[in-house]
């Protein structure tokens, strides 16, 4: 999947959704981002499976609600819903970002797998702490933390540069450590993009 693709599709459906009929702050964004985070956390300590289906916020269509979508939910897509936040706020602002030195999933995935050698892989296991999901979900805070803080000081300099790395890094931590749970990034991604689409208006109408 290209890195503009994920971008594309993630701020159109948000879009169409009402989730730019107002501005958003970066810190109600970054705000946002934890979310999902936590979301995933939960998941984890509740021993949820890594994807189910589920009828907790299911889609419900037809004449006489004959029509029923589950709900993808699980920790894998906790960590995609946070892919697709951060894909919908750089199409906002118009940022085109890239996995390392790859415009696509699959060349970081060919590049973490085929050209890094074992001590690099393991380096960045042991840094990222990929090995327990909580201490990788407590790095991912911190990176979103640090994403909010690169926003206001752009606020003043005009330079977003720091900003759009940080969350490039975290999108390419996101797909390696999938590569490391042994899930298919793009796969989830596809899966919860098209239930996205078919969600109501504000999904609801949910506030933020």
């Amino acid at each position: 999947m290209q890195a503009s693709d994920l971008i594309k599709r993630s701020f159109e459906t948000a879009k169409s959704k009402g989730w730019h009929d107002k501005e958003r702050s970066p810190a109600v964004i970054a705000a946002l981002f934890h979310s999902e985070v936590s979301e995933f956390v939960e998941d984890v300590r509740a021993g949820k499976p890594d994807f189910y289906e589920s009828e907790d916020g299911a889609i419900v269509r037809g004449e006489h609600g004959e029509d029923v979508i589950l709900k993808p939910s699980g920790q894998a897509i906790e960590l995609i819903d946070l892919a697709i936040r951060i894909g919908d706020f750089c199409g906002k602002n118009g940022w085109l970002l890239r996995f390392g030195q790859h415009d696509t999933t699959e060349g970081l995935i060919g590049m973490w797998k085929d050209e890094s050698s074992e001590e690099t892989r393991e380096f960045i296991m042991r840094h990222q702490n990929f090995d327990d999901p909580i201490e990788f979900a407590d790095n991912l805070h911190t990176d979103i933390s640090t994403f909010s803080k690169e926003m206001r000081i752009a606020a003043f300099y005009g330079d977003v540069s720091h900003a759009q790395a940080r969350l490039t890094h975290i999108l390419e931590s996101l797909i390696v450590y999938f590569v490391y749970r042994g899930w298919d990034f793009d796969a989830m991604f596809a899966t919860k993009s098209t239930f996205n689409e078919l969600r109501p208006y504000r999904h609801g109408g949910k506030s933020a």
